[in-house]
């Protein structure tokens, strides 16, 4: 049986808690390092046998340590994961992985140099419906795709990188590799751009419609459409649905029970393990930088 990787997850917040977790049940975590508030503090003492600390080279120099999630504000992916690879640890980051193309860039480099992995965490790409759809689907055979995804909040973050990224990676993880911008339009509603739509040319004339709405109150939702000659496919939050042309009856999927963030957890890990490139690694996460920077 091998031997579970020994990590370190730095930034235990709204989203490092699930990936402190999902860590945890499939490595070792021998760390949680964090900004020190008490809210950090009591999400670690969940697990007796992990370490906090607010000290990330506490975690650094420890050479049992062999790789490093990474998810803090986006302004500080650059610094941390540069650390942690010149500490030559493996890298899980969050998406965008920095705060431009550049700044990525200078990560994969040095990654690349220390021949270390690095993971970007676009944990759509991992999800069940898609990974059911790209079982299925060429690019060839869609005609157009129509994404929504409304909500209210996390105003602290701009939507294209946080957001509008998201919809470019589950594109890519159907296949898609060329895209060209129509046009794209934002408002501002509390902050400059709160809601962004965008069209996008992909091969062979495939037209991506992409609507994001983060100043929404009320239920929230993410829904792709995709057409086909023959009907379509609908991914709605977490349910996927086939109909046929000129029938409105929507016919369910039954998708594994596994979920999205488990799946790139255990990518990640099998490449530590085995010297494999990520599937969502570096490349994957620059492709995605270059199309929200048209945008």
């Amino acid at each position: 049986m091998n031997q579970k990787i020994k990590v370190a997850v730095v930034g235990i917040g709204s989203w490092g808690k699930n990936l402190l977790r999902a860590f945890n049940e499939q490595a070792e975590v021998k760390y949680a390092c964090h900004n020190g508030s008490q809210r950090s503090r009591n999400e670690v003492a969940k697990y007796p046998d992990i370490r906090s600390t607010t000290n990330l080279y506490e975690a650094l120099n420890n050479k049992a340590v062999r790789a490093v999630v990474i998810a803090t504000p986006t302004p500080t992916h650059k610094k941390i994961a540069m650390a942690a690879l010149q500490a030559g640890k493996h890298v899980f980051l969050e998406k965008p992985g920095g705060r431009n193309y550049r700044e990525l860039e200078e990560i994969a480099t040095e990654a690349d140099r220390r021949k270390l992995k690095v993971a970007l965490g676009y944990e759509f790409v991992w999800h069940p419906a898609l990974q059911w759809l790209k079982k299925r689907l060429k690019p060839e055979d869609i005609l157009e795709m129509h994404f929504c995804w409304t909500k209210w909040g996390t105003f602290h973050d701009h939507p294209i990188p946080h957001l509008v990224s998201h919809t470019i990676s589950m594109a890519m993880g159907l296949g898609f590799k060329k895209f060209a911008l129509n046009e794209t339009v934002v408002y501002g509603v509390v902050s400059e751009t709160d809601i962004v739509h965008a069209r996008l040319l992909l091969e062979d004339e495939v037209d991506f419609e992409i609507h994001i709405d983060r100043a929404t109150p009320g239920t929230k939702f993410r829904c792709l459409k995709i057409i086909t000659r023959d009907g379509g496919y609908i991914w709605h939050n977490d349910e996927l649905s086939q109909f046929e042309k000129g029938n409105e009856k929507l016919k369910g999927v039954t998708l594994p029970p596994v979920t999205a963030v488990a799946a790139e957890v255990s990518n990640f890990l099998d490449a530590v393990r085995n010297g494999r490139r990520p599937v969502v690694d570096d490349r994957f996460g620059l492709e995605v930088w270059r199309v929200i920077e048209k945008i």
